[in-house]
């Protein structure tokens, strides 16, 4: 019976899109939030936070570090000192240019204890954050690190304009893993908690996915 009803759900998801433009995906599991600071779940980060925000960098397919909301990066000798220069070309998904303004407003509120970030261990290393204009960062580490790139730059970062009016201690219980604003290849349509969630083509994508719908089905 279990059997037959996974083909029924199966065929049921199948046959109500005709439209090849959409994605339509069966997934035993849905998420709980869209915020990348308490994502806990698979389905939450490796899958809704890749497919609405971006890091500094990415791991190609090439399993190589590349840029992604950067276009370059270098260190000091001593690796304990890193300047970011970005995009200029990026929109959160509401339409508002993505900045330097937000790079410091993330790893500042990632790092905030009060924040209660998720992956705050992985990123304690962090001294200070601070902006050089609306495209170049510059990072000050305590310690240098051999994944600074891979996995500090790589985090998922977060709208000043949106979260920045909302008090640390607060940022767990607004409305924002609801309700994300991103700057990934996508944004959120509509969540039918444990039933179905749809995102589509962000309108400001700067990297335009090929897919312009994706329809999870929790089954």
């Amino acid at each position: 019976m279990a059997t037959l009803g996974l083909a029924g759900c199966a065929a049921s998801a199948d046959s109500s899109h005709r439209d090849s433009s959409t994605l339509v995906a069966l997934t035993r599991a849905d998420g709980a939030t869209m915020n990348p600071m308490y994502a806990e779940t698979v389905q939450d980060g490796s899958i809704y936070g890749q497919l609405l925000f971006d890091g500094l960098s990415y791991v190609g397919s090439d399993y190589l570090t590349h840029p992604r909301l950067a276009t370059s990066w270098s260190h000091t000798a001593d690796g304990l000192h890193w300047t970011v220069d970005l995009r200029r070309d990026v929109r959160w998904s509401d339409g508002v240019p993505f900045t330097s303004k937000d790079v410091v407003f993330s790893y500042r509120t990632f790092l905030d204890p009060k924040v209660g970030y998720l992956d705050i261990g992985s990123i304690k290393y962090i001294k200070q954050v601070t902006a050089e204009g609306p495209y170049r960062v510059h990072f000050d580490l305590a310690n240098p690190s051999a994944v600074f790139v891979l996995s500090a730059l790589g985090e998922g970062l977060i709208p000043e304009h949106v979260l920045g009016k909302i008090a640390p201690d607060r940022q767990r219980f607004s409305s924002f893993g609801e309700h994300p604003v991103g700057t990934g290849p996508y944004m959120l349509q509509r969540w039918q908690h444990d039933s179905e969630t749809v995102f589509v083509r962000n309108p400001y994508a700067y990297r335009v996915p090929k897919i312009a719908r994706i329809d999870f089905r929790i089954i």
